[in-house]
């Protein structure tokens, strides 16, 4: 702050001044020394130019930044859109599934790579948003396409 007002300090430091008409002369001025040379080894080096290659790659490098930070929002977006619950509308119909969790349980895949068994199918159609109530499965007819057909015995109208 007080960089700000230095000229106003030293201006307020000085007498005051009466012009007079005359105009005052300078003191002579007297040669500042030679600043000491500096060697080689502590002056700054330029940075070389970038060849044009380096200069396309870069470029190629943000646009592929680019490219997986976009990518990245539409996964972020699609697995929000996943787990959001869904508003019913009049289309939605219900529908009561009979079907055969050893045979789905063939397409489940564990993480662990143990092969899967009709628990891990129930746990497959529990996130499918099915829900068990003691004789058969109780879920939307869209989120019916999602199975795709295996295991599916019998497909009747839900309450």
């Amino acid at each position: 702050m007080d960089r700000d007002f230095a000229p106003l300090f030293n201006f307020l430091a000085n007498p005051p001044q009466v012009f007079d008409g005359t105009i005052p002369v300078p003191a002579p001025l007297t040669p500042k020394p030679a600043p000491a040379a500096i060697p080689a080894s502590l002056k700054p080096v330029a940075a070389p130019a970038k060849a044009p290659a380096a200069v396309a790659a870069s470029g190629l490098l943000r646009q592929i930044r680019v490219a997986r930070d976009a990518v990245t929002q539409a996964r972020r977006r699609l697995a929000r859109a996943a787990v959001t619950p869904r508003e019913r509308s009049a289309t939605d119909e219900r529908v009561r599934v009979w079907m055969d969790l050893d045979e789905l349980a063939i397409n489940v895949v564990r993480s662990d790579g143990k092969p899967a068994t009709a628990a891990d199918a129930a746990e497959w159609m529990l996130r499918l948003n099915f829900l068990f109530d003691g004789e058969a499965w109780l879920g939307d007819r869209d989120d019916l396409r999602l199975l795709g057909g295996v295991g599916i015995r019998k497909v009747r109208r839900g309450e």
